[in-house]
């Protein structure tokens, strides 16, 4: 009987402990807050909460699994910090005002490399800050020296860059290298990225970010001036819409996400003058979210009413990457015959885009 409880005791620590491996626990400081105010963990890319507390004593503690290194905020009111998730045990700690700066963050092999590149731009981030607030609140005597400052900002800016993609490139085979190498593919040289894919572990390559660099790097990217490249996708009602259906007229293709500012303003000035759009030319929006709901309530309130797809991948979207979007919107205008006419980044509220469209397919 002995024998057998102790089996049983063994066998239930080792399933605990095996369990443990596959799950991540936050245990939370903070300092500055009133006992039960509400925090979250929020995903970044899924655009959801994946857990939520209050704080007691100063403390807080966050748990759940996640599928793979995560990006996430750790929201708290007003404020908010940056971490990555993975399923370990991770350390917070950090004041209520300024969280973003002032966190310590320990736990996870992916935050340890994040944790030593801002230790790296730390004195650079702060010349950045100080650059920026002089050029804000105008401390400076002339347009000249306000030249001079904007200089002087750039070139930081271009530093921090650099530093990030070199530290990038001696961690590529992590979720965080390869994570800022990506974001930064059209920046960095095609051999370059090539020796990065070639020198990725098999596990690596398995990983959906790698399956994105490899599509940047091997299939057809869509360009100015060249044919578009075909897809299917989902409708916002649910059902499969081919971009080839479309042959025959202009195509306005724009990607958007329901948490891009200029992407809303956007929708709502397309809706505001969409019986001025010609006959000839089909608009289409297509959602970079992941999250359903959010891309239902956004098309809602901005009143979309036109051709709305998506696929629900967010950033693992194959289409997104084929189409080479990064900043949001990105738009395309498609000619009759297929061919992009002209690629724009932005939406700028002071022009009339629906007149400019028109004179760009006149």
């Amino acid at each position: 009987m002995i024998r057998n409880f102790i089996i049983f005791t063994l066998l239930c620590l080792f399933f605990a402990c095996n369990h443990a491996k596959n799950e991540f626990r936050i245990e939370g400081q903070i300092s500055g807050v009133k006992d039960s105010t509400y925090i979250r963990l929020y995903d970044i890319k899924k655009q959801m909460n994946i857990d939520s507390s209050y704080v007691v004593k100063g403390k807080f503690d966050f748990a759940g699994r996640v599928e793979s290194p995560t990006e996430c905020w750790i929201f708290c009111e007003d404020e908010y910090a940056y971490l990555i998730v993975e399923n370990t045990n991770i350390i917070f700690d950090s004041s209520y005002k300024g969280m973003f700066h002032n966190c310590s963050i320990r736990g996870g092999e992916q935050q340890s490399l994040r944790n030593q590149l801002v230790s790296i731009n730390k004195v650079g981030e702060q010349i950045c800050d100080q650059l920026i607030d002089s050029i804000q609140t105008r401390k400076y005597s002339s347009k000249e020296e306000r030249k001079v400052l904007i200089r002087k900002y750039n070139s930081q800016i271009k530093k921090n860059q650099k530093n990030r993609i070199d530290f990038a490139f001696q961690h590529s085979d992590s979720f965080f290298g390869l994570n800022i190498i990506y974001n930064n593919r059209n920046e960095i040289s095609r051999d370059s990225l090539e020796g990065v894919y070639e020198n990725l572990s098999e596990h690596t390559k398995k990983t959906k970010k790698a399956n994105l660099l490899n599509a940047f790097l091997h299939d057809r990217i869509v360009k100015q001036g060249e044919q578009f490249v075909d897809f299917d996708a989902v409708t916002i009602k649910g059902k499969q819409f081919k971009l080839s259906n479309l042959s025959g007229n202009y195509i306005y293709l724009s990607f958007w996400n329901p948490g891009c500012g200029p992407c809303r303003m956007e929708n709502r000035f397309l809706s505001k003058h969409i019986k001025e759009i010609p006959d000839n030319l089909s608009i289409v929006s297509f959602c970079t979210s992941m999250n359903s709901k959010h891309w239902n309530k956004a098309s809602e309130q901005d009143n979309i009413s036109w051709i709305n797809l998506s696929d629900c991948l967010g950033e693992n979207s194959l289409i997104k990457a084929k189409y080479n979007v990064q900043a949001l919107p990105t738009s395309f205008l498609i000619d009759k015959n297929g061919t992009v006419l002209k690629k724009m980044v932005g939406f700028d509220p002071e022009a009339n885009l629906v007149e400019e469209l028109k004179k760009m397919i006149n």
